[in-house]
């Protein structure tokens, strides 16, 4: 039965100094003791330990016992630190991996109004050439047309390649103009 008791002070004594309950541990730190005093001197044999030497025994267990309670406890603080940390910097990287895609797909749209404001220019000019020259040969009309035909045709594709890689990062960019593939590689970093 001595044994149970002492256990379970020592648990006490020990949990409060990990979780710095200091008001509470000031006063089951001396009760504690206290016990410690009053078992030893239950059952007084000639060979029993002075007062003052079971009171300074028991002082010194306790302490152990704080102490090694107060470094779990800060052992604990600190895993949680880390943890807490680790967490904040996945959220800052996934941010940084969203603000680096969204500047991509920009990018990109600039790049591909550019380059389809180009072509659809192109197209335009040689429509308007083709309807206001009259005076063309079959062979510079026919070499407009194609002109006409193979812009358009070109402008429909990167668009069709660009809209396909932006709506699903995960396709494959075969196909995909070598301008516009860096989109892939920053919706692999996620």
């Amino acid at each position: 039965r001595r044994a149970y008791g002492a256990r379970a002070a020592s648990w006490i004594v020990g949990s409060r100094a990990s979780l710095r309950r200091w008001r509470l541990l000031a006063v089951v730190l001396p009760l504690s003791v206290l016990s410690g005093v009053v078992q030893e001197r239950i059952g007084i044999s000639e060979d029993a330990l002075p007062l003052w030497v079971a009171a300074v025994f028991g002082g010194l267990v306790n302490g152990i016992l704080v102490a090694t309670g107060y470094a779990m406890g800060s052992q604990r603080e600190l895993v949680e630190s880390y943890r807490d940390r680790a967490v904040t910097a996945e959220r800052e990287q996934q941010a940084r991996v969203a603000q680096a895609q969204a500047a991509e797909r920009t990018r990109i749209a600039r790049e591909m109004h550019d380059v389809l404001a180009h072509r659809i220019s192109l197209v335009a000019m040689n429509a308007g050439a083709l309807s206001y020259r009259t005076d063309l040969s079959e062979e510079e009309r026919t070499s407009a047309a194609r002109s006409i035909e193979d812009n358009a045709h070109r402008a429909l594709s990167d668009l069709r390649a660009v809209l396909g890689v932006l709506r699903d990062p995960a396709r494959p960019s075969d196909g995909v103009p070598e301008r516009f593939q860096s989109v892939n590689s920053i919706d692999r970093l996620q």
